[in-house]
């Protein structure tokens, strides 16, 4: 389809409007979902961004059924999807919260100093995400730029299994690293522990899925998404014990650490697409995303080792026989397609977990308190 300038404006106008409402980006509506977060009230984010995903499908399948919608029209009912939720969320928000509004200059000074780093670190973190698009835009084909998004669209959704938990475990990290180092200790090794199993579920299961994903979600000419596909989702799980850490770094008052080894991170990445992309092009690019999240995980590591002297963050040896088993169950269901594949691996995977003891019943409970609605 060709557009005219006055429609590419028409839709930029229509989009924006999501900076305030909609879910998926960061806007003002961010600021009410957090409040519920931070006090571990997580049920009412997640079920109205469930109503507007629901709105939006409903409305997406009705007007493409019986109407000719285009572009702007999806944009139109993606904006108008989002309202419903936003609507419900800020009116619960000023039912349950009455602020009062005060100029405090001293807490003002204190967050800007606090937050600097962290928006240090939120810039070399923009920068490591997009520079790999910039260069392929310059280098390679839009075909290989459209499969390198494909397998990216497929990835970036799935942080929310990682965020989600860190964001309601932030606040008592904070709170007891001031309060009882004891408790802290304990919350912080559960919660890596309890991050890594997510992830480790995910990347594996996916990874040793990625061929049956990419045909799935897409056509077969997709397939050279799958080989970067592969790498990205085990970036990604790494990236959410990279972003747990960071998380603890902050909690802490060591945000300072986060932003020296982003911006290491931000020299590895630049350096090694440089080298790579114009000679493997997607793969390159996915390899380095590989590459770099795995030096971040090894400074981060590093850092809460020697700057917090935490020790044994994980069970090591639990971890270890885990993994292998799971390893060897994942590539013995190679041949029973996508859906069966996925909750076998599921159910073999909840086996192991009790099977090897991972969790104890006292974290077990930790995780139910967590949890709670309230």
């Amino acid at each position: 389809f060709l557009y005219s300038s006055r429609d590419i404006l028409i839709l930029i106008w229509i989009i924006s409007l999501n900076l305030f409402f909609s879910t998926k980006l960061s806007s003002a509506r961010t600021v009410f979902d957090t409040i519920f977060q931070v006090d571990l009230q997580m049920f009412f984010p997640i079920i109205f961004g469930v109503i507007d995903a629901l709105l939006f499908a409903l409305l997406l399948y009705f007007f493409t059924t019986w109407h000719k919608v285009g572009l702007t029209g999806i944009a139109i009912i993606y904006t108008f999807s989002n309202l419903p939720g936003a609507v419900l969320l800020v009116l619960k928000f000023f039912k349950t919260i009455t602020p009062k509004f005060k100029i405090n200059t001293n807490s003002i000074r204190s967050l800007l100093l606090e937050s600097f780093p962290i928006a240090i670190y939120l810039f070399f973190s923009i920068l490591n995400t997009k520079f790999d698009i910039l260069l392929l835009s310059w280098m390679r084909s839009d075909a290989e730029i459209g499969f390198y998004s494909a397998a990216i669209r497929l990835v970036y959704p799935l942080a929310f299994f990682s965020t989600s938990f860190s964001i309601s475990i932030f606040p008592l990290l904070s709170k007891y690293y001031s309060t009882d180092q004891q408790q802290f200790a304990r919350i912080m090794k559960f919660s890596a522990k309890f991050i890594f199993v997510i992830a480790f579920f995910l990347s594996l299961t996916l990874f040793s899925n990625a061929n049956e994903i990419i045909t799935t979600f897409y056509i077969s000419s997709y397939r050279p998404a799958i080989l970067p596909f592969k790498y990205l989702i085990l970036a990604m799980g790494i990236n959410f014990l990279n972003l747990y850490f960071v998380d603890i770094l902050v909690a802490t008052k060591k945000q300072f650490y986060a932003t020296i080894v982003l911006g290491i991170s931000l020299f590895v990445n630049v350096l090694l697409n440089l080298i790579l992309i114009p000679k493997f092009g997607i793969v390159g690019a996915s390899y380095v995303r590989l590459t770099t999240s795995l030096i971040v995980f090894i400074l981060l590591f590093f850092f809460l080792s020697n700057k917090l002297k935490i020790s044994r963050i994980f069970p090591y040896t639990k971890l270890v026989f885990l993994f292998c088993f799971f390893i060897i169950f994942s590539f013995l269901l190679d041949k029973f397609g996508l859906v069966l594949n996925l909750i076998i691996s599921l159910l073999i995977f909840t086996s192991l977990l009790f099977a090897f003891k991972i969790f104890s019943k006292k974290e077990l409970n930790l995780l139910f308190s967590f949890l709670k609605l309230k």
